[in-house]
């Protein structure tokens, strides 16, 4: 019969933890466990010191999938409607979230210095953006 978990130590967490890895769980599925495991140290059986040593699983920094250069063009190409194909083109060339380019006027293209000035962007704040020649002639058409 296995010991009582109010007799369990911090070695035998590592130990559990480490067994969840090995089952391929990922940190999404590891740390409600740990987070439970921390609340049953720290709270219900009060062994803070405990439960601050138990440490939360780190999530993996996955990268993002890059396109091809052919690729890019097909997938600019596919959309048939201008504006949205500029949209597309636009997102893409000078990194804008959708809400950014919705929100993008006239004024906020500047040709002669070869920016965008992104208006209450992501966090509220105001930001620049290069505009490459390409884009420019894309967004005159």
């Amino acid at each position: 019969m296995p010991p009582f978990p109010d007799k369990l130590g911090i070695e035998d967490i590592r130990k559990y933890r480490l067994h969840l890895m090995a089952r391929g769980l990922k940190a999404t599925s590891i740390n409600p466990i740990i987070g439970a495991l921390r609340f049953f140290y720290g709270t219900t059986l009060g062994k803070k010191e405990i439960a601050q040593q138990i440490p939360f699983a780190r999530k993996e920094d996955a990268l993002p999938a890059v396109l091809r250069q052919d690729e890019v063009l097909r997938l600019l190409k596919a959309e048939p409607n201008v504006k949205m194909s500029t949209a597309f083109t636009t997102i893409y060339a000078a990194g804008l979230r959708v809400s950014e380019v919705v929100a993008l006027t006239i004024k906020d293209i500047d040709s002669t210095q070869k920016v965008i000035h992104v208006r209450q962007g992501k966090g509220r704040k105001d930001r620049y953006v290069m505009l490459s020649e390409q884009l420019l002639a894309i967004l005159r058409d």
